[in-house]
């Protein structure tokens, strides 16, 4: 990393010992000189230097590539069981949710109102299992810490559809809530056109057409007015569900209404992965030692920590398939609700399982090495 500065340093003191009288005015402006000359991305200096990084690209890609394979290869084998699990729950939701758009295709409600309610719900289960895909593909690279970040969007879905779903049955109060969710997407779409000005001249983005801002203002407007002013704030679309009149709705709020705090604990763990907070950046899942954790430092994935973000990917997607299948009761679909928690169960049971593997034997390699010791 000292290579330039080396050249720097040997090219100022050659100067300064040509000429001892040199006075420190002169020094300054010829040490500029040869920092500009080092620096300009039109010099040779510069130039040898960018193309020696990009003729590296293809190399340094297919290095990393190869050097990773192995460990990767282990740690699928080492987790296959969970993997081939959590992927049986995915899919048995996947179909599920198949079923539900082939069946809104080809034989959509007469009620515009449970055909509106359905095409939002349907949004929701789709994007949970895009989510739990990505989940998995983080899982198995060894990212415990990322896979728990991207398991906070999966559950902040499951908390949305619980809540959307809160009174399905009657259609009225159902119709208006879930209008008032879609509803509130024209306020984050103002709050984004603040955002954009504020930064429009920064980063020399296209001005927004006055026709198009004035289209979003409007539409603000529109629905302070029809619900009033504090459905600007954050969950307020929720507020019809709550008994007493609220100012304010934080998320937990909701968890507890959609009867998932129980999971809050884990949320607020992947808030301090997804943040950069002091205590997130000393509590890895990939570190097996806690008091390891200050010392070690990780660039890339571990086949340790995986169980936790495995088991809360498969028990938030299952959750809100459950909530799914609710809106066409059936034998069959009590049925595939049951298939789909026992799932569930196991696939917990053989994540914890396999984690405990590891950890009893880190045990014993620690005790072998105290031993020889």
């Amino acid at each position: 990393m000292d290579f330039y500065q080396n050249m720097f340093n040997d090219l100022l003191n050659d100067i300064i010992e040509q000429k001892p009288d040199i006075k420190s005015e002169e020094i300054s402006e010829i040490s500029q000189e040869i920092i500009g000359r080092i620096l300009d991305p039109q010099g040779e200096i510069f130039l040898r230097k960018y193309n020696d990084l990009k003729n590296n690209m293809y190399s340094n890609f297919m290095y990393e590539d190869l050097t990773y394979q192995e460990p990767l290869t282990r740690l699928k084998q080492r987790w296959l069981e969970g993997f081939v699990y959590l992927k049986a729950v995915e899919k048995i939701c996947e179909e599920i949710s198949m079923d539900f758009l082939e069946d809104l295709h080809y034989n959509p409600p007469e009620d515009n109102k449970f055909k509106f309610i359905l095409k939002v719900l349907m949004k929701i289960h789709v994007r949970s299992i895009k989510i739990s895909k990505e989940i998995q593909t983080l899982l198995m690279s060894g990212f415990a810490d990322a896979a728990l970040s991207r398991w906070r969007s999966l559950h902040e879905n499951s908390v949305i559809f619980k809540i959307l779903m809160a009174n399905y049955k009657d259609l009225e109060f159902t119709h208006e809530l879930v209008s008032r969710f879609i509803s509130y997407s024209e306020i984050e779409r103002y709050k984004e056109l603040i955002i954009y000005k504020r930064s429009q001249r920064k980063l020399e983005l296209d001005p927004i057409g006055i026709e198009i801002e004035q289209e979003v203002k409007d539409q603000k407007d529109e629905l302070i007015k029809k619900y009033g002013q504090e459905f600007f704030k954050p969950n307020m679309w929720a507020s019809i569900l709550f008994e007493n009149k609220v100012k304010e709705i934080k998320f937990h709020q909701l968890e507890q209404l959609a009867g998932l705090d129980k999971l809050n604990a884990y949320y607020n763990q992947a808030n301090m992965q997804v943040h950069v907070s002091p205590k997130g950046l000393y509590s890895s899942f990939s570190i097996i030692d806690d008091d390891m954790q200050r010392e070690l430092f990780s660039y890339g994935g571990s086949n340790y920590g995986l169980s936790l973000p495995g088991q809360l990917t498969a028990i938030s997607l299952s959750q809100i398939t459950t909530e799914l299948l609710k809106l066409k009761p059936s034998v069959d679909a009590n049925m595939i609700g049951q298939c789909l928690n026992m799932l569930v169960e196991e696939c917990n049971n053989v994540f914890a399982s396999i984690q405990n593997d590891i950890e009893e034997e880190h045990k014993e390699s620690l005790n072998e090495n105290n031993e020889n010791h």
